[in-house]
């Protein structure tokens, strides 16, 4: 059942993706063309015998507890008046040396910022959709016959086909190999999400080979490593195609062993779920977003989880630590937040919350979605305004995909087909909260009090992406700290 209602909600995507045509805001325009002086990205200084270097995260220099300012917070309005006793933008830390050949320094160009409050700015809305490619060099060598042997097709991908190979030692990767001009192509794609959604261009894809590519570079690059991303073992080109060539893992999808397999039991549940967070704990660490996590791009290696596909991942903040917004409708539509349905239109009308002040980003209904807009700065509690649709920030999102994730393997089926009014699930548990959804699914089946994880799922799916915990919040969650759940994660570890 799984398996036919993702083929089915995967063509859906295709036909909701096609635009309506917008006329663009005069500003946007004017943002667009405005000039925009050059900001040279620091590189870190050569050292070690091989003196290569590598860049590093805006944030891998920073402790995972480290809390960055927002833009309109007390802080970050301090330091932008008065010059406050510390920086918020960040250094960047070598990672050391493991690049195969040296990083030049790339140059980035500084947005026109924008004013959300009076006494702070940010550039939230610049998102630069090519800040990993431009900044991390790929190299791509030759692709040499005999160097591997292909073996079989494992399925197809948006821009090509994935193969099962060997290489001279008998050892089996996975290549994708995609057509080098849709490569290319992607390469030089907008790099502003918010003028493209806002434009009468057709957005038929998120899906970036070339950004993938330079993610997965990156993440190669960095000195603390996770076991449960995926790896990239090298990048190739011949005269017609792109081949990125990765490790291969022998256990398939992780949605294949929910949708045919038997029931999980409650140690494997756990022990999935632990792992899929701490290699989205990774991402967040370094400053990236997935925007496409689901059980369709987890796969099992002995046994163990490991998170792939980045096609469609972008930064959390930007270099001076402002969250940035998208707006694409990214990843795949069960698992999608309902703040990831963006109006494309320049403004919408929409009535000003009871508790919402002038001049802040907050969640409204609107379409029969729950997006986030900005409210004006004449908006009148309770009272309809004209409100600029604002986006959505992608950390919140990869944290309610985990949530889906962690629902589909504890109950088995999935809650909801899209997360809109629309759905009578969704419907339901945006009004009585998912523990409510699960005493009525578990009614006659296991009746007693609500079981240790229910609090994690009910956190981890509220619709306001405000109140979602960070992935921190959800790793400290007393379900995945108890004592049977690290005994069983040594065992799986010692056996790997």
């Amino acid at each position: 059942m799984l398996s036919q209602m993702s083929q089915q909600w995967q063509q859906q995507d295709a036909v909701e993706c096609r635009p309506e045509k917008m006329d663009l805001a005069a500003k946007l325009d004017e943002q667009a063309n405005s000039p925009q002086p050059p900001l040279k990205l620091q590189h870190s200084p050569q050292h070690s015998t091989g003196g290569h270097s590598a860049f590093s995260s805006p944030v891998s220099a920073c402790s995972a507890s480290t809390r960055l300012p927002d833009s309109d917070s007390e802080d970050f309005i301090l330091e932008q008046r008065f010059g406050s006793r510390s920086s918020s933008s960040f250094s960047e830390a070598s990672h050391g040396d493991i690049t195969e050949a040296e990083v030049p320094p790339c140059s980035l160009f500084s947005p026109p910022r924008l004013r959300l409050h009076g006494a702070g700015v940010c550039d939230a809305l610049e998102t630069d959709l090519a800040w990993f490619r431009r900044c991390h060099e790929v190299s791509f060598s030759p692709w040499i016959e005999g160097k591997f042997a292909t073996v079989g097709r494992l399925a197809k991908s948006v821009h090509g086909e994935v193969r099962y190979l060997t290489d001279e030692h008998g050892t089996g990767v996975v290549a994708k190999v995609m057509p080098t001009a849709k490569v290319e192509e992607s390469c030089s794609a907008a790099t502003n999400e918010r003028l493209v959604w806002f434009s009468d261009e057709e957005v038929s894809t998120v899906e970036d080979p070339c950004n993938e590519i330079a993610v997965l570079t990156y993440l190669q690059r960095s000195a603390e490593q996770c076991g449960h991303l995926l790896k990239l073992l090298g990048v190739y080109q011949d005269a017609s195609c792109t081949y990125v060539v990765t490790e291969y893992c022998d256990g398939g999808e992780l949605f294949e062993l929910v949708a045919y397999g038997d029931a999980l039991a409650a140690q494997e549940v756990r022990l999935y779920v632990s792992q899929l967070l701490r290699a989205v704990r990774h991402l967040h660490d370094h400053n990236v977003a997935h925007r496409d996590i689901s059980l369709e791009n987890v796969l099992l290696r002995q046994g163990n989880c490991v998170l792939m596909d980045f096609g469609q991942a972008v930064r959390i903040r930007a270099m001076d630590g402002v969250e940035l917004r998208y707006f694409a409708e990214a990843g795949k539509r069960m698992y999608r937040a309902p703040e990831m349905y963006v109006p494309r239109e320049s403004s919408v009308q929409v009535v000003c919350p009871s508790d919402a002040s002038p001049g802040t980003v907050v969640q409204v209904s609107y379409d029969r979605c729950r997006c986030e807009v900005l409210l004006p700065h004449d908006a009148t509690a309770g009272l309809p305004c004209r409100a600029e649709p604002y986006g959505y920030a992608a950390a919140p999102a990869d944290i309610f995909a985990c949530g889906v994730s962690a629902f589909v393997l504890m109950l088995g089926k999935p809650p909801w087909s899209i997360a809109r009014d629309s759905d009578p699930t969704f419907s339901f548990i945006r009004r009585h909260g998912v523990p409510a959804l699960l005493r009525q699914w578990r009614a006659g089946l296991e009746p007693g009090p609500a079981r240790e994880e229910d609090s994690l799922l009910a956190a981890m799916l509220r619709v306001n992406p405000k109140e979602r915990p960070s992935i921190e919040e959800c790793q400290r969650n007393a379900w995945l700290c108890g004592p049977a759940c690290g005994e069983q994660v040594a065992k799986k570890a010692g056996s790997s």
